[in-house]
């Protein structure tokens, strides 16, 4: 019977005897051991037969071939031998990762330069970003994340916001935390570089909360003109840092993986800040907080999960108009109101023409299920 050997990257290959007897004669060369290669070739022979009962019909991995090759070695008395094979094992897998993993610059380069970066004008900026986002995406796969996290990423099973960063996904600053100067133009200068310094070395999105009213109305457009990505908000909150991490599998399993992630995600940037990561000057007033992940459940069902402190649990859905308050009950069966500490739906309609009808049923989502802290109406796509 023929052999195929599928390699990590899955691609299928011809399994050659050839490519066995020559990794044992560099173990065997790298303790500068001599052989004899007929010994070299029953060593080759006794790995096939090792690693016969691991076949799938003919199809064999590349992983499972080199498990066998340790285990024949030292079973027949070639101990030193099995270790040296142990660390090129090791080293080549480094080598791997450095190839696959970081990619060397020259093929981001050319990735960039061909995927013209997903929409972005082409410019040496966001050339930069692009290689730099991609850099931190490998980090956190291939340094930090475990195989089971790696796999459950990788069949979109579940999915963390900004993955290309070491920042956290959101921040909410309130205003009122710092003084701010009474001359007007001081004082948006000093807005503009609160924000750019939260901006560089914290969050990809901002959120101001000026419950006192330090910004009069022309200034916050002024502000939110420039960043058209902050908000402001005239209402107290506490300032916080959330990642997101939304989940598309209703398996408990998943839950824990998320969970696990969260828990990941916080170790790692509670370690950079204790290093002086984050260089804000206005870091000292958030890094007091606890931080939180958060776990959104995307999925259609929702199985009883156990909360863990340190994280904030929302649900979020798009119901169809035409079936809304059945789904909507659906969604009560299922205990979202005790499950989740934040409720978010979209409801679709083909028409929205009738003004009137839409505030109407507004009201009555409010009154009759008020454990829904945003609701949402948009056209059906």
């Amino acid at each position: 019977m023929k052999y195929i050997v599928e390699k990590r990257d899955g691609t299928l290959v011809d399994f050659q005897i050839e490519k066995i007897s020559n990794v044992i004669k560099k173990a065997f060369g790298s303790l500068h051991k001599e052989w004899d290669d007929s010994i070299i070739e029953l060593l080759a022979l006794r790995v096939t037969a090792d690693f016969e009962p691991k076949k799938q019909g003919n199809r064999i991995g590349v992983e499972q071939i080199q498990d066998s090759v340790e285990k024949v070695l030292s079973e027949s008395g070639y101990t030193e031998v099995s270790k040296a094979y142990i660390l090129y094992r090791k080293q080549r897998e480094n080598v791997r990762k450095l190839v696959e993993g970081i990619q060397d610059p020259n093929s981001l380069i050319s990735s960039y330069l061909a995927s013209s970066n997903a929409g972005y004008p082409l410019s040496n900026p966001s050339m930069e970003k692009y290689i730099v986002s991609t850099l931190i995406r490998h980090f956190w796969m291939d340094e930090i994340f475990d195989e089971e996290i790696r796999q459950a990423l990788k069949e979109k099973k579940i999915v963390i916001h900004h993955m290309d960063t070491l920042k956290y996904e959101h921040v909410n600053f309130a205003l009122s935390t710092i003084r701010l100067p009474t001359d007007p133009v001081e004082k948006i200068i000093r807005v503009f570089l609160l924000i750019d310094d939260l901006q560089k070395y914290f969050a990809n999105r901002i959120t101001l909360i000026d419950e006192n009213h330090q910004l009069k109305e022309k200034e916050i457009e002024l502000v939110s003109g420039v960043y058209n990505h902050v908000k402001i908000k005239e209402k107290a909150i506490e300032p916080n840092q959330n990642i997101m991490i939304h989940l598309y599998d209703a398996e408990p399993k998943k839950i824990e993986l998320a969970q696990r992630i969260g828990k990941v995600f916080q170790e790692v940037l509670g370690q950079l800040e204790q290093i002086g990561f984050f260089q804000c000057k206005e870091c000292e007033l958030l890094f007091d907080k606890s931080f939180k992940s958060t776990i959104c459940f995307d999925q259609e069902e929702i199985i009883p999960f156990e909360k863990e402190q340190g994280f904030r649990y929302i649900r979020k859905k798009v119901l169809d108009g035409d079936d809304l308050f059945t789904q909507l009950d659906h969604e009560v069966a299922q205990q979202v109101d005790f499950l989740f500490d934040y409720v978010e739906y979209t409801a679709q309609f083909t028409d929205l023409s009738d003004t009137d009808a839409i505030d109407t049923l507004q009201k009555i989502i409010k009154k009759n299920y008020p454990f829904i802290n945003s609701f949402m109406i948009q056209p059906k796509i």
